[in-house]
């Protein structure tokens, strides 16, 4: 941004972004909804500034939430993101991929439940 700044450059920033997504109590849930949620944390493999991460569900919906995002994750095909019949691509480098496979870990370590469709292939 300073040296943008020196010549006066549009410049667009990528700050990052640790979006959330609320579901309240009375909201109104159906398919359409929880395929926007899906999209909206896993489209270009979460790889976008405002990705969602923080998804904040009200105690009374939760069981209802994980479950119908589990049912989507899992009919997902994971692989090459060139490949037509990929839904999910790889993450962008192996410096970002040992980040997220050691937050899982460390979830695990803690008691987190995890739900897994699948392995990472290689």
């Amino acid at each position: 941004m300073k040296l943008a700044a020196n010549n006066i450059t549009p410049v667009a920033l990528e700050l990052g972004g640790n979006d959330a997504a609320i579901v309240y109590e009375d909201i109104e849930l159906d398919q359409a909804v929880f395929m926007w949620m899906y999209l909206g944390a896993f489209l270009s493999s979460g790889q976008i500034c405002m990705a969602i991460k923080r998804p904040y569900v009200h105690w009374t919906r939760y069981d209802e939430v994980v479950d119908a995002l589990t049912e989507i994750c899992s009919g997902m095909t994971v692989g090459d993101g060139l490949l037509e019949e990929t839904d999910i691509g790889p993450v962008n480098n192996g410096r970002q991929f040992k980040l997220v496979t050691g937050k899982i870990k460390q979830a695990k370590l803690t008691g987190t439940e995890i739900r897994e469709g699948r392995q990472v292939p290689d």
